[in-house]
This record gives structure tokens, C-alpha cells and sequence, in this order.
């Protein structure tokens, strides 16, 4: 028998609180921030290709304007 002491309740390893404080910052912290990050990422990636095939055509129609000027 080595140790004949009797563990103490109220001593909680700092080790053990350190790594539940880190896995709550993650899960009600980091968490919802990356999903809204990646949220807003999608809606600004849409309207980034809205703005690009808006430009296209408008690009397409000033060549068009062009083109008939040219022909008269």
C-alpha cells in the first residue's frame, strides 16, 4: 500500500478544468463564430456571381450596340 491517503473531493486536477474550459470555448465560442463566418461566406459568394454574370451581359450587349453602330 503505497498511498494510504485518501483522495480529496473538493481537489479538482488543473488539468482536467483546463480541458473542459477549452472544449466549452470551443463548442459555445468558436463554434457558432465559424458557422456564421461560413454563412456570410455563402451569401457573398453568391453575390459574387451575380455581380459577374451581371457584368458579362452587360459587357454583351455594349459589344452588341458596337456591332449595329458599326454595320449603319
Amino acid at each position: 500500500m503505497a498511498n494510504d491517503k485518501k483522495r480529496n473531493d473538493e481537489d479538482i486536477p488543473w488539468s482536467l478544468l483546463i480541458t473542459v474550459m477549452a472544449v466549452l470555448l470551443c463548442f459555445f465560442i468558436v463554434m457558432p463564430i465559424i458557422g456564421y463566418m461560413l454563412y456570410d461566406l455563402h451569401f457573398a459568394t453568391q453575390a459574387a456571381v451575380y455581380e459577374v454574370k451581371k457584368m458579362k451581359q452587360l459587357r454583351r450587349e455594349i459589344l452588341e450596340e458596337r456591332n449595329l453602330y458599326r454595320g449603319n
